[in-house]
């Protein structure tokens, strides 16, 4: 029996080296992890366009901006593309996402530091999705 790979979107990714280093490290380590796979788009709260990481082993992968968040996510979840999300964004942007996830039914891992943890995490119990929140990664 073959062994299904989970597929993940990554959120929080930037070109800007000074951003998004931990999502990078995560988009990493799954690109290379033998039951996972990376999906094709990545979330980020910047312009859209190609992702550049010369340690990605990956092929292209493609940057949502914000404003495109919702159809993204939902066209991989109905096309069965993406199993969850891994979110290592920013304070400013963690709640609305969390929002969204649950809104649509996707399951997520936050390990975002920051914003209004007991609103998101109420919005999480509320939801019918799974969710492992472990933010300071240490």
């Amino acid at each position: 029996m073959e062994n299904k790979k989970i597929k993940v979107m990554v959120a929080g990714l930037s070109n800007d080296l000074n951003q998004g280093k931990m999502a990078r490290l995560i988009a990493r380590a799954i690109s290379i992890h033998p039951e996972m796979e990376l999906y094709g788009f990545g979330l980020s709260e910047q312009t859209a366009g190609p992702y550049f990481d010369p340690h990605l082993q990956f092929g292209e992968l493609l940057l949502v901006p914000s404003d495109d968040h919702e159809q993204a996510l939902r066209i991989a979840l109905d096309e069965g593309k993406v199993d969850m999300v891994i979110d290592f964004t920013l304070p400013r942007a963690v709640n609305c996402n969390v929002g969204l996830y649950c809104d649509i039914g996707m399951p997520h891992v936050v390990g975002t530091t920051g914003g209004e943890r007991e609103k998101f995490m109420d919005r999480i119990r509320s939801s019918k999705v799974s969710a492992v929140v472990d933010t300071n990664f240490c």
